[in-house]
């Protein structure tokens, strides 16, 4: 019994020391933490791009949102010391190890002239990976980065070369270009975290264009302006700052300032030129130069929506009506009419008199939308020219109730009171 005893205690004990590495290894202490980043691209509708090379855009950006979280979480913790490793180093070597848990989730919506690419990944940050690391596998991990993020600002001016390309050959030479630094960034190779702070502008920009679309001006400008001060190139700021100080705070200056510096920054900005057509059109009323930037929009992008419906109401406000006309109705003809473009084609029959055709298109404006305070005031112009004074007022005052500033609407009221 006594040596059956002695022959389990044995057994027991060797078990332990079998195990006992097990308990010790680097594993048994390490530190984890997970991390997420979500990133996005927009992919134009031009032949240089397409949904792959969007997708592999939108995942590197997560990547380097999570490896900035993992660099902070390894440089706090009490494991590691990193006495000669700069945070930026730390996460291009955390981008290059970091474990990614599952597949990343895509969403894409369409948005404007292309269609917006989202991409949500989970990773783990593992001090373990952190751990005898050399510094020569360090360095070579920040070759690859600032190479892979080289590759993306290649990418980024040729898409803009593209857009002011004229002829064939040059295009050509474009694509063929493009097509080489796409296939080389699709290998995969090490990201970087170079592009963190435009990661973050874009993170801002979207919090304020979520102020934006509430209204809640304040807000919105107080984020642009943060977007900007990751990334002081960010365009997209820039132009949403310069709408609200157009159309809300009527700080024309501050407006054309933001427009301006968009257009400098990337002369390849469409909106940008578009913004400064329509400022010089209705605040400065100087035709010529609205005219210059409409134009530059069409070398841009030919198929920019409401160009043409801009360009007739630059057409309007110098009384060229055929023009206007013309105008309009190549608008019309491009993309599917809307409310605006029917209380325009209104605008130009009441200024040439045609004013049953000015009252059937008006009418067509306010069926698309009942609150259309510029259609009601322009068939309550039409009325007037009809001999109605009655129904005049009665629209007029409508356009006035449903938009207290129209200054038009307010004059007009007084006038036939």
């Amino acid at each position: 019994m006594n040596s059956l005893n002695t022959l389990r205690k044995s057994i027991l004990i060797m078990g332990i020391i079998l195990l006992l590495p097990l308990f010790l290894s680097p594993s048994a202490f390490a530190e984890r933490q997970q991390v997420e980043g979500e990133g996005s691209y927009f992919l134009m509708n031009n032949e240089l791009e397409d949904e792959a090379l969007a997708k592999e855009r939108a995942r590197y950006e997560a990547l380097l949102i999570a490896s900035e979280q993992a660099a902070i979480f390894v440089d706090s913790s009490p494991e590691l010391y990193f006495d000669q490793l700069t945070l930026s180093e730390l996460r291009s070597y955390a981008a290059s190890v970091i474990k990614v848990q599952r597949l990343p989730q895509y969403t894409s919506y369409p948005r404007g002239r292309g269609t917006m690419y989202y991409c949500r990944l989970v990773a783990v940050a593992d001090t373990n990976d952190f751990k005898h690391t050399s510094i020569e596998y360090i360095q070579k991990s920040r070759r690859e980065s600032e190479e892979r993020n080289r590759l993306i600002r290649e990418m980024d001016e040729l898409k803009h070369k593209y857009a002011r390309a004229y002829s064939e050959i040059e295009k050509q030479n474009i694509r063929s270009r493009m097509k080489q630094l796409r296939d080389k960034f699709m290998r995969n190779e090490t990201y970087t975290s170079s592009t963190y702070n435009t990661a973050m502008a874009k993170l801002a920009y979207n919090d304020g264009l979520d102020y934006d679309n509430d209204k809640d001006y304040s807000n919105a400008i107080k984020y642009y302006q943060k977007a900007l001060s990751y990334d002081p190139r960010y365009v997209p700021a820039y132009n949403n700052l310069g709408i609200i100080y157009e159309d809300v705070l009527m700080d024309y200056e501050k407006a054309r300032e933001c427009f301006e510096t968009s257009v400098q920054i990337d002369p390849a900005y469409d909106f940008g030129y578009c913004n400064l057509g329509i400022l010089y059109n209705d605040v400065y009323h100087d035709y010529d130069k609205a005219m210059e930037n409409y134009r530059r929009v069409l070398r841009l992008n030919p198929k920019f929506p409401g160009i043409y419906r801009y360009i007739a109401r630059t057409y309007l406000a110098m009384e060229q009506y055929e023009d206007a006309l013309s105008n309009v109705q190549k608008e019309m003809s491009n993309n599917k009419p809307k409310k605006n473009d029917y209380c325009l084609l209104g605008e130009i029959y009441l200024a040439t008199g045609e004013y049953e055709r000015a009252m059937e298109v008006l009418e067509k404006a306010i069926s698309m939308d009942k609150d259309y305070a510029e259609a009601y005031l322009y068939r309550g112009l039409t009325y007037e020219q009809m001999g109605n004074k009655f129904q005049a007022l009665k629209d007029i005052s409508k356009a006035k109730e449903l938009d207290p500033n129209n200054e038009k609407a307010i004059q007009n009221y007084s006038r036939l009171q």
